[in-house]
């Protein structure tokens, strides 16, 4: 039920993120579809330099709003792969159509069965040792501390 709801709220806020992702392409999108360059003003040589400078600096402008824009996205690019990685997904993909294509295959199935639960085994009993040999220790720990509770009186 736990896991669930992180899950969930997890995924709420992934969905969250990329609305504002969106929305920010978007807006770019708009902004530079609507944002043509003017013409100069028919008028002497001293206002062809201000209105070169001018448009020197609106496109200065233009550059840094495109580049805040995209260090926005990389931060929140980055922030959303600490939720769910890229790669996490690209490996869980490959490995579910490896199982599906095994699904399918009885003779691939037959083959590989023996290694999984041979190696399934191995596992089991590698953590079964170690916990064999923590409650062991556990009940060293406690008959010393009885024999030298004993001792003592």
């Amino acid at each position: 039920m736990e896991k669930n709801r992180k899950k969930n709220m997890a995924d709420k806020r992934g969905r969250k993120e990329k609305a504002k992702a969106d929305a920010l392409d978007q807006w770019t999108e708009e902004t530079d579809t609507n944002i043509t360059q003017t013409e100069p003003p028919k008028q002497d040589e001293g206002s062809d330099d201000e209105y070169r400078e001018l448009e020197k600096s609106r496109l200065e402008d233009l550059r840094d709003r495109d580049a805040y824009a995209d260090r926005l996205k990389e931060r929140d690019r980055e922030r959303t792969k600490k939720l769910v990685g890229e790669k996490a997904n690209e490996k869980a993909e490959a490995e579910a159509l490896k199982r599906k294509n095994l699904a399918d295959d009885k003779e691939a199935r037959r083959v590989v069965l023996p290694d999984v639960k041979e190696r399934s085994r191995q596992e089991y009993l590698k953590k079964r040792e170690l916990q064999q040999t923590e409650k062991l220790q556990i009940m060293l720990e406690s008959k010393n501390c009885l024999f030298i509770y004993l001792f003592i009186l």
